[in-house]
């Protein structure tokens, strides 16, 4: 891990204080110039980082850019199982897992990304993607199982989705058969579940879960 991506790890970790420059030095073992030279990395990345002088740095609290760090700490234990890929721009999250799966991936994979140029829908529809003002994921799985038991997967991650944006907000969430989520009449998300099967078995070897 970078030093720019251990100070961030820290101070994701301690979001409601201020770590002085000293602090971080000796957690690290490197000099506070270092330490000052790569906070201006993050913050010339995106990251908002204040700086007040005889207290030290702190993430902003409407710092909102993504990071491998602030999001690992909120997956909780079982987050540690997953390997996580966080990405400014890419074609399609749902392709990156694709061709992951493709080049021989076996290890189940958080794909989240700032913008998706090429963002798809089912039946091939585009789905707008534009930087900063969404969120865009794909899950890798291997389940293995045969593909009548996969049938409900994308009525499964709508509730999931659900159930996610109403407990972090006021909003109820309504599914739109099959893979649509509305809020107040609007549609704030689409579900793309995208598989690769074993015709001679009926398994379904990999899956590849979008949601943006």
């Amino acid at each position: 891990m970078k030093l720019k991506d251990k100070i961030l790890e820290i101070l994701e970790q301690n979001r409601d204080v201020h770590i002085s420059g000293q602090d971080l030095a000796m957690r690290l073992m490197v000099s506070r110039n270092a330490v000052w030279k790569n906070v201006k990395i993050l913050e010339e990345g995106g990251h908002k980082i204040e700086a007040i002088r005889n207290k030290g740095y702190r993430l902003e609290d409407d710092r909102d850019k993504l990071s491998q760090e602030g999001i690992r700490i909120h997956l909780g234990k079982t987050g540690n199982s997953y390997d996580l890929l966080v990405l400014d721009t890419i074609d399609s999250t749902n392709d990156q897992g694709k061709r992951m799966i493709a080049e021989g991936c076996r290890k189940e994979t958080i794909i989240i990304a700032n913008e998706q140029i090429s963002g798809r829908g089912r039946q091939g529809r585009k789905f707008q993607s534009p930087k900063d003002t969404g969120m865009y994921l794909s899950l890798l799985f291997y389940p293995n199982k045969n593909m009548e038991e996969m049938e409900n997967i994308t009525t499964k991650t709508c509730v999931a989705v659900c159930r996610t944006i109403e407990e972090v907000s006021t909003s109820n969430a309504e599914i739109k058969w099959v893979n649509d989520i509305f809020v107040d009449g609007l549609k704030v998300s689409g579900i793309l579940t995208e598989a690769v099967t074993d015709f001679e078995s009926g398994t379904v070897e990999a899956l590849v879960i979008g949601i943006g």
